[in-house]
């Protein structure tokens, strides 16, 4: 079992694959000869390759920051308080100079991404100790099979 991934950032946005990889087995099944005598038969599972894919973006405003500040009342670009010419303390910028949409939106990220792109089946198993009657091995594998979402989170 593996998992393999490749991510690319690039201005706010994230670009992320991933290949997900079950190696193959064998099974052992019972096999009805008569009424009341089985035998064991050796089935192989075949590996499989799942991949998944993800896009973000990430939308981030930053306060505009004053052409001219005026002492006393102005923060220069770092957050410090411009006092005649010194700097006084180190204050925490609001976003008071940002429209009411953009400070909802800040620090928001948009995710969509799919799970399986291929929409690989799972492989048939038919073993009695797979715990599973669906023909595939249930510990290992699902049946969700292709399946796609959307994400957003909103960091405070």
């Amino acid at each position: 079992k593996g998992v393999s991934r490749l991510t690319w950032d690039w201005n706010n946005f994230d670009l992320s694959v991933a290949g997900r990889y079950n190696d193959g087995f064998r099974e052992q099944r019972t096999q009805k000869i008569e009424a009341n005598d089985f035998k064991p038969v050796e089935h192989w599972i075949r590996p499989v390759w799942f991949m998944d894919g993800q896009l973000s973006y990430n939308l981030v405003f930053t306060q505009p920051v004053e052409q001219q500040p005026v002492a006393g009342y102005s923060k220069d670009a770092g957050g410090k308080e411009v006092k005649s010419g010194k700097d006084k303390e180190v204050v925490e910028q609001t976003a008071a100079g940002m429209p009411c949409w953009k400070t909802l939106l800040n620090n928001t990220t948009f995710t969509v991404g799919c799970n399986n792109i291929l929409g690989a089946d799972p492989p048939k198993a038919y073993g009695t100790f797979n715990g599973n009657s669906n023909n595939y091995p249930g510990g290992l594998y699902d049946n969700l099979g292709r399946f796609w979402y959307v994400e957003l989170v909103k960091r405070f």
